[in-house]
């Protein structure tokens, strides 16, 4: 089976075509923990991809499974620019604010601009520059907080697969640390944020 160099495969995708469901699940017993597997995975599994997050650089890593070394990496720049570093595999990447509020695009190579955009509520989707919808995040806010998933629209690479988990579990525990740093910014203090330090 021939795989694009955009990491999609073939050029027609058909409108049934299969899609991917990775749950994302909080780790209960380390608080700036997740595991990632398939939907229809064996539950008691090891997962497909490990994620940590932490308030210091690099602030997500992505392991594939649970024990292998780390694939890929997020770091967030200050919170005056809100760009965001993100190194999977040879790549690296920066994903920055859009023009729309709450969407935050990068040009990923072979497949020009995406951009993860809101679409209501906490429901997140990554388009295309054709508008297309090539994954959606069910619920941004409950990264690392509650079980959530990321859906792969279309077929694609293993390798673009874990890189779209890390950018959307990057824009995840971005928003967490963003509201915990106006928190304390405004003498609030934030619960729960999914971030250990």
């Amino acid at each position: 089976m021939n795989t694009s160099k955009n990491g999609f495969q073939g050029g027609h995708i058909p409108p049934n075509a299969p899609h991917t469901t990775l749950i994302i699940t909080p780790d209960l017993e380390r608080k700036n923990g997740s595991s990632v597997s398939k939907a229809d995975s064996v539950t008691d599994s090891q997962p497909l991809y490990t994620i940590t997050s932490k308030s210091s650089k690099p602030h997500v890593t992505v392991t594939q499974g649970s024990t292998t070394g780390e694939i890929g990496t997020a770091t967030f720049h200050k919170f005056t620019s809100f760009n965001t570093d993100l190194q999977y595999r040879d790549q690296k990447i920066t994903m920055y604010p859009g023009l729309s509020t709450g969407s935050h695009q990068f040009y990923y190579p072979g497949m020009g601009k995406l951009e993860w955009r809101t679409e209501g509520g906490s429901e997140v989707e990554l388009r295309d520059s054709k508008e297309k919808t090539l994954a959606r995040l069910c619920d941004l806010k409950a990264i690392g907080r509650m079980e959530t998933e990321l859906i792969v629209e279309s077929k694609c690479s293993e390798e673009f697969e874990g890189f779209l988990l890390l950018s959307a579990v990057a824009l995840g525990v971005r928003s967490h640390l963003l509201i915990a740093t106006l928190g304390d910014a405004i003498g609030v203090s934030v619960v729960g944020t999914g971030v250990g330090g």
